[in-house]
């Protein structure tokens, strides 16, 4: 039952936008009701749409990969460490895992 009485109301919407459209486009117009409409509608709980926002599914596929990239770039370098050399030698790197595995007490007995 709710199913159908929202639909019937996004259904509506189109109406109300149209409504709203004339009434703030004349002098003096009493749009109040079609406002409220769309309030109920949940188009005033839409977020504002940044300029930089992408437009297409392909686009946000490629927003959100490339975020995911950074994040897994960003745990590497944390892992690995760097210096002026451009990054610590394998040895370091190791000896730096087995300090952090004995710190949590990987290598005690149970």
């Amino acid at each position: 039952m709710w199913g159908a009485s929202l639909d019937r109301l996004r259904a509506l919407l189109p109406k109300a936008l149209d409504r709203l459209e004339e009434e703030v486009t004349k002098d003096g117009g009493d749009w109040k009701a079609a406002a409220k409409l769309l309030e109920i509608g949940g188009v005033d709980g839409m977020a504002p749409i940044s300029p930089d926002a992408p437009t297409t599914a392909e686009a946000v596929l490629d927003q959100d990969v490339a975020q995911r990239w950074q994040s897994i770039l960003k745990g590497v370098v944390a892992i690995l460490g760097s210096d002026s050399s451009g990054g610590a030698s394998l040895d370091e790197r190791r000896e730096r895992m087995i300090a952090e595995y004995e710190a949590a007490g990987a290598f005690e007995e149970g």
